[in-house]
């Protein structure tokens, strides 16, 4: 003969038993959702720091060449722009440049005209490296 109280309790048991580890899994399924959820943010995260880092990590010119040559070109005391590099990054640009002038220009007018490029409209440091123009030397 079957005991009704052990075969009731047993019932009981497996009931309990199966609702707690219905519920671990229902709590593990969720707690995995939510772990992924913010792993996905901190991976989107960290792709957003690495697009907008990776140009200024590898020295990318930050500035098109050729706007700074037509800004540098409208001084009529510049013969001649090479070597132009931009790097840094929109807030914070740094310009190097060699910028051929008359061999006869004297020193204070040398001055003057590179104050007068450190005023371009773009907003940036530059550095220019100023050397003689002489027009049999430089003509192909």
């Amino acid at each position: 003969m079957v005991n009704n109280r052990a075969v009731s309790s047993m019932i009981r048991l497996t009931v309990w038993t199966e609702t707690f580890v219905s519920f671990a899994i229902y709590v593990s399924d969720t707690v995995s959702l939510i772990f992924a959820l913010i792993s996905f943010f901190i991976f989107r995260a960290s792709y957003e720091i690495f697009k907008e880092s990776i140009n200024i990590l590898l020295d990318s010119a930050v500035i098109d060449e050729e706007q700074i040559k037509n800004v540098v070109n409208s001084f009529t005391e510049v013969k001649d722009i090479h070597k132009i590099r931009s790097r840094g990054s929109h807030n914070d640009m740094y310009v190097d440049m060699h910028i051929m002038i008359e061999a006869n220009t004297s020193l204070e007018q040398s001055h003057a005209l590179s104050h007068a490029l450190f005023h371009i409209p773009i907003k940036c440091q530059v550095i220019i490296h100023m050397e003689p123009y002489h027009k049999k030397e430089n003509t192909l």
